[in-house]
């Protein structure tokens, strides 16, 4: 799915989830205390978040989504549904292929590569670690494929946990 059908989706999901709480923007605004830090959002802010809703802070998507009375995972259900597939996490689509295709694609051509220098005895080759590279290469392929790993830091007692509990809505 394409970042801008992902975006319209959200942005039918947030305004639907505002409407149906009786809310206009203003009101959102009001209501957007999260994590204890006070009001996250104005009036401006709420619109930009309905407008476009995948260029928003997760601070700022939580208020509003605590404003509508709408649980953080269920936002993120929303997400994993529009961006994962039962192969795997579809990152983006770039043309006709995937970027597991691509990834795929580009592994293979690093494996005849390896070939092609395997079958030259050259002392040069040798020198340079021309083989070791090659395998470096096909180990960074390989790690193109994994979901990704998100660290999150910041000051001692700053809401880092809180937040990540929030969105995933467990205890970490």
């Amino acid at each position: 799915m394409r970042h801008q059908e992902i975006n319209e989706r959200l942005q039918i999901f947030l305004i639907s989830s505002r409407e149906n709480a009786g809310l206009s923007q203003s009101d959102v605004a009001a209501r957007s205390e999260v994590f204890g830090i006070g009001k996250t959002l104005d009036q401006r802010t709420v619109s930009r978040i309905e407008k476009q809703p995948m260029t928003v802070d997760a601070i700022k998507i939580a208020g509003y989504l605590s404003a509508v009375g709408i649980q953080p995972n269920k936002y993120y259900e929303l997400l994993t549904e529009y961006t994962y597939k039962e192969d795997g996490f579809i990152m983006s689509n770039v043309g006709k292929n995937s970027i597991k295709d691509k990834v795929e694609n580009a592994k293979g051509l690093i494996a005849s590569v390896k070939s092609h220098v395997a079958s030259y005895d050259h002392d040069y080759i040798d020198t340079i670690n021309l083989t070791d590279k090659i395998e470096q290469l096909e180990i960074a392929a390989d790690g193109l494929n994994r979901k990704p790993i998100i660290g999150c830091f910041g000051h001692f007692d700053a809401g880092k946990s809180t937040i990540l509990n929030t969105i995933i809505n467990k205890r970490i």
